[in-house]
């Protein structure tokens, strides 16, 4: 067994290499794969080195080269051991070039936890599946956040001077993210250039004039803001050194100065060794620097991933988030794979339909336009889609879809500069506009820009200022995105180089508000002059003061507008902004020049978030929105005629807090006409739970007003989808990660309908069976649209993938037009073929004299269930309690034509039987007292449940009773279940249907089918064939994993095609009922049981289906062919016999007998049957014939 020790060395990791006989082609490069077909090996380099950034830089250019690589050596992947670090290197399909990503890991720093994902990866070091683990960061953040977790708990049990819980829960996080982000700026460089400042400034800090380590935390906090002045940097003889940030990493919560909180909470001397090795289980203890300074902290930009990068803090505070308040509000984590996969998918179908549309192109993807591509006018179009693209998360929680969207913007950015290069395009028309600390507009050539720097810029001053958009209800939730959005930049600082911007935290467009709740747009009122919006006099006094100081940057303002040649003088603008604001009433156009002044503000404050100018711009900007949200709110109250449900004031606070989009947003409406992008994870809570979001306020019903279409069973999610189309632009680009339940559940119908018919699906991942949410049973899925009228012919791709590693591998294309509103089940286009066939050709099983029925609800099973013993107990105690039970079948118990049953037995006791036994309606006491007489065996074993709850309300309180607690539900079908039925369970993973001919009932988890004309054993074996199992995928819901459900109202939809003559499918149903009937014989004659069942029923039903398309006429020939050797068998008789004997444990000696030589005769028949069609060789190229055809090729896979 190997060391893993020894996999963490250079020499050691050559040595366990050639010792496993890795081919080694050259000292350090080892074939890890082969693909004979292809010709490729793939490679694995090993590298020692001495230059960090040279050695990583080339070996990535290594891996990156192989790309090209058609056959021959490829190298896939890299390890490399320098200074004090080990990188594993490997390729990422994320796109076309494949990415390369690496992971670094600092080998005094190395977890039990990444020991065991090593030592994994070293049993095939070319298993791309090991890697992804080895890469995989869930364990890593898990492992931190239980750590975390217990440092958290460890503050607050310590705070002193905050008395409510609440806040102090609150305080903590708060502290704990400023100290998560101080320490990442620390290992940057900003503080004193010493990457154990805080450590050390622990040590240190009472010979600094500090009584306390906090005492000294809030003191820096202010210095890092710009409270103690300083333009880039403050310093001094206390703190050294420190570079100022602005307020964007203290966004979260005020400091409280009357807070204590003990230094032990900081940090113990020695416990950061025991953090590294121990196990987060067996930790008591945990200090938060000791937490901080245990794990391995990677912030260097670039695709380089570690412990605890700049994502770690959205994935933590994401989890606490879970943990806590969230789970109510019915928000998860999104895994990264499926941020990157919406985001991407979106953003660059946007961009390229863009393209396409405005160069009179086809380009495929964005990768086919680099390629290709080669004016630069196509070049700066796109430069400048970029630039004015807006993206929107409307649920954006802690800020997971917008990092990602960043991410993609910026890969995008990264290949268009380096294409303008390298066709020596001129770099002055790829500019941004931007102002330093006082105010000077420059321009910045993105192309003479290096790398970090030029991430750093562009993400700062286009894409998180003016680029990306997110609201969410939950404040907190808005901080951490926030701070999110500013370490992905601050991952691109260098303070040696001079690589850093100051935050004034002005202009994230991150807010806080209920995107469900308020103005998306407004319509234009016919009477444009007339008084449309009435102010009184609050709130105007505090305004002019703020007009007034923003009128003092005049010439700032006159100057900045002119660069950005902005129509009209911004300063009589702003006059007349007064103006209007002055008045109290205001007309629409009023209103629009508002809308446009602003417009014009929030472009100024876009160029100079960097200078001193930014924050009074803000502030005015601010507190317009809040004096006309407030008269909105009341406009809006009565145009939805909510005033009876909610309050303008309820509508302002608390959690149905209203956001007005396209006054919040006017930038993005005004010239946009709404967002490009929308992408997320909305929150999922049932409909039964939506008026428990927000207690004592009938959610549900303000939804009904607002939304179209509405059904009152919409799970919440669904308002969001409706929220985003009307926020979205005519031709912009939708992606949710959502439930699938509305694709085939009733209460999507409406939804199902309004989709088809108005916008353009492009793409369908339906997660069936994959489980993309820790801890969540809710089925998921992916959809792409485009807002557009879709095209009769649109097709959309389609995947029910089998993980998150390969979304799309094995998808296909599905016509949206032939979605059905009552159920999306996504037919490929060859199996859409069949389903109109078997439509034309058969009767839906439904307009057949048949009846389907729902297994018998007892609303406690646990009382009206019993076993075998408890039955017979209760009929020696009385007799007559055998009238009032019943043999029972779960549905677990059906199986394809058999039942295992349980010996198990359920009390029926009809609603009504006890008005008819005594012949009157009685009070529940009189009538309690009579049953208790007339069963008292029965009443007994009811008593110890009558108040006992289990899992719902309990026996006598129930829903589910007739007209007194002892008696069943009122149903009026107990008589089918004595007939001959048909019987089977809902989720099956294949056709499991059963024949009862002994009066066996079901219980709730079963369906049972019953008819007086149709012949059952006829339809049973068409029910267990193949050709119904891809039917029901017609009709009803796939849940994937091979998993399909039998509804009733699925299953009704079948179509039947009855035969000339139903006896061989009579005589095949017997033979596999029989062979199927015992547990051993299912496994003793299993060639007899495939042979009739796989090879001559399904057969059977291919041909009867099929016949015109195999044989161009209407003929059976297999039929006629099987006729001539078929035997029938008495199975009822034997069936009969063998049932009473499991029922009543006992037969005659004479029925004994007669049971045993049926079973020899019916075996002995149906053997000799099979020799003779086996050896029949008519039979077989007619059965190979029919196999052949291409639906059959199909439905058989």
């Amino acid at each position: 067994m190997v060391k893993v020790e020894k996999l963490l060395s250079y020499d050691g990791l050559i040595e366990y290499l050639r010792k496993n006989n890795y081919k080694e082609i050259e000292e350090g490069r080892f074939v890890v794969y082969e693909d004979e077909d292809l010709g490729v090996e793939e490679i694995l380099v090993v590298k020692k080195g001495s230059n960090y950034k040279e050695d990583l830089k080339n070996l990535k250019k290594e891996l990156s080269k192989s790309e090209e690589v058609l056959e021959g050596e490829k190298v896939e992947y890299g390890i490399l051991f320098v200074d004090n670090y080990v990188l594993f290197l490997k390729k990422e399909m994320v796109g076309l070039p494949a990415k390369v990503v690496v992971l670094k890991k600092s080998l005094d720093k190395i977890s039990p936890a990444f020991k065991k994902k090593l030592k994994k990866l070293a049993k095939d070091f070319g298993n791309l599946e090991y890697w992804e683990v080895l890469f995989d960061r869930s364990d890593i953040v898990e492992e931190f956040y239980k750590l975390y977790v217990k440092a958290r708990e460890l503050l607050i049990k310590n705070i002193k001077g905050i008395d409510d819980d609440e806040k102090k829960i609150k305080f903590a996080n708060n502290l704990l993210m400023k100290l998560f982000i101080i320490w990442y700026l620390q290992e940057k460089g900003f503080l004193d250039g010493d990457k154990r400042y805080l450590i050390n400034k622990f040590k240190e800090y009472k010979n600094l004039g500090f009584n306390s380590y906090y005492e000294f935390l809030k003191e820096l906090f202010s210095i890092m803001m710009g409270d103690k002045g300083g333009n880039l940097t403050f310093k001094d003889n206390k703190f050294g050194e420190i570079v100022i940030t602005g307020p964007a990493p203290f966004i979260n919560g005020e400091i409280i100065e009357n807070v204590e909180i003990p230094d032990e909470v900081f940090y113990i001397d020695g416990k950061t060794e025991e953090l590294k090795k121990i196990e987060p289980k067996n930790v008591s203890i945990v200090p938060i620097l000791n937490l901080f300074e245990s794990r391995d902290w990677v912030v260097e930009g670039g695709d380089v991933e570690g412990d605890i990068t700049d994502m770690m803090l959205g994935d933590i505070f994401e989890k606490q988030m879970v943990e806590e308040e969230r789970k109510d509000s019915g928000s998860y984590y999104t895994p990264a794979k499926i941020t990157r996969y919406i985001s991407q998918n979106a953003i660059e179908s946007y961009v390229l339909d863009r393209l396409n549309e405005e160069l009179k192109t086809n380009y495929k993807n964005l990768d086919d336009f680099f390629k290709n591509e080669k004016d630069l006018r196509a070049y700066k179009l796109l430069y400048d889609i970029l630039n004015d693209i807006r993206i929107l998360d409307p649920a954006c929680g802690s800020g997971h879809f917008l990092e990602r969207a960043v991410e993609v913007l910026v890969d995008i950015y990264e290949r268009l500069r380096d294409k303008v290069k390298e066709l020596g395009f001129d770099g002055n028309l790829f500019i941004i506009k931007v102002a330093d600390d006082n105010g000077n507009i420059r321009n910045e050539n993105l192309l003479s820009i290096d790398d970090e720097e030029f991430k750093m810029r562009i993400k700062f001053h286009v894409i998180v200022s003016k680029n990306i958009y997110g609201v969410d209800i939950n404040e907190s939730a808005v901080g951490i995105s926030k701070a999110r959005l500013f370490l992905s930049i601050a991952k691109h600082f260098d303070k040696e180089k001079g690589i850093f911007v100051r935050f004034p935290n002005v202009h994230f467009n991150i807010r806080d508000g209920n995107s469900l709740i308020g103005y998306a747009r407004m319509k234009k009122p016919e009477r444009t002059l007339d008084a449309w919006l009435k102010f009184g006099s609050e709130k105007i006094e505090e305004l002019k003061e703020e007009f007034k100081v923003v009128s003092e940057l005049g010439d700032y303002l006159k100057e900045v507008s002119k660069v950005l040649n902005q129509k009209g003088d911004i300063l009589k603008d702003i006059e007349e902004l007064n103006k209007i604001i002055s008045k109290k009433e205001l007309s629409w156009l009023d209103f629009e020049k508002v809308l446009k002044i602003k417009e014009k503000l929030v472009e100024i404050l876009l160029v100079s978030l960097n200078s001193k100018y930014a924050i009074p711009l803000n502030k005015l900007l601010r507190d317009i929105n809040k004096k006309f949200n407030e008269k909105l709110d009341e406009m809006f109250v009565k145009e939805f005629g909510i005033e009876e449900y909610v309050s303008p004031k309820i509508l302002r606070e608390g959690k149905l807090k209203r956001f007005h989009w396209f006054f919040e947003f006017s930038e993005v409406f005004v010239d946009n006409g709404g967002f490009d992008v929308i992408i997320g994870n909305p929150p999922y809570v049932r409909q039964e739970r939506i008026n428990d979001i927000v207690k004592g306020v009938d959610y549900k019903e303000i939804l009904s007003k607002l939304y179209k279409p509405y059904d009152k069973m919409f799970d919440f999610s669904m308002f969001f989808i409706l929220r985003s189309l009307e926020l979205l632009k005519d031709k912009g680009y939708h992606s949710f990660i959502i439930t699938n339940k509305w694709l085939r559940a009733r209460y999507g119908k409406k939804i199902r309908k309004f989709l088809k018919e108005n916008v353009t699906i492009k793409k369908v991942i339906d997660f069936n069976a994959v489980k993309v949410f820790v801890g969540v049973t809710v089925d998921t899925m992916i959809y792409i649209v485009k807002k557009e009228k879709p095209d009769k012919d649109n097709r959309i791709f389609y995947n029910n993938p089998k993980s998150l590693e390969n979304i799309e591998e094995g998808g296909y294309y599905v016509k949206q037009f032939n979605l059905e509103d009552d159920v999306w089940n996504f037919v490929d286009e060859r199996t859409l073929e069949i389903k109109e066939w078997i439509e034309k050709v058969g009767v839906p099983l439904k307009e057949l004299d048949i009846k389907i029925f729902y297994g018998i609800k007892t609303g406690f099973n646990e009382a009206f269930i019993i076993d075998d013993e408890t039955r017979k107990k209760l009929i020696e105690e009385d007799a007559k309690s055998e009238e009032l039970i019943k043999p029972i079948l779960r549905g677990r118990d059906i199986g394809r034509y058999y039942v295992e049953w349980d010996k198990l037995w359920m009390i029926i006791i009809p609603a009504g039987f006890t008005k008819r036994l005594f012949k009157k309606d009685l009070p529940l006491k009189d009538a309690e007292e009579l049953f208790k007489k007339e069963y008292p065996s029965i009443y007994k074993h009811f008593e110890p449940f009558k108040y006992k709850k289990g899992k719902g309300k309990g026996l006598v309180d129930r829903d589910d009773q007739g007209d007194y607690w002892w008696e069943l539900r009122p149903c009026d079908y107990y008589q089918e279940f004595e007939k001959p039925k048909i019987m089977w369970q809902e989720i099956v993973r294949e056709p499991s249907f059963y024949l009862d001919q002994s009066k066996i009932y079901g219980e709730a988890t079963t369906f049972i089918m019953t008819s007086k004309k149709m012949n059952l054993k006829f339809l049973l074996t068409i029910l267990n064939s193949k050709l119904s199992w891809t039917a029901i995928r017609f009709y009803g819901t796939n849940l994937g994993d091979n998993t399909a459900r039998y509804k009733k109202a699925y299953i009704e939809k079948i179509p039947i095609r009855l035969p000339n003559n139903t006896k061989p499918y009579e005589i095949l149903a017997d033979y596999l009922l029989f062979l199927n009937a015992k547990e051993d014989w299912r496994e003793k004659y299993k060639e007899l049981i495939n042979f009739f069942d796989k090879e001559i029923a399904d057969s059977l039903v291919y041909e009867l289906y099929f016949k015109e398309k195999l044989y161009n006429e209407d003929k059976e020939y297999l039929l006629n062919a099987i006729s001539k050797h078929l035997k029938s068998i008495n199975y009822d008789r034997w069936a009969e016999l063998y049932w009473k004997k499991q029922l009543n444990d006992e037969l005659t000696e004479k029925e004994e007998e007669e049971l045993k030589q049926l079973e020899e005769e019916n075996l002995r028949i149906i053997i000799d049957v099979y020799e003779a069609i086996k050896d029949d060789e008519e039979i077989n190229k007619l059965i190979k014939k029919i196999k052949s055809h291409k639906w059959v090729r199909i439905i058989e896979g």
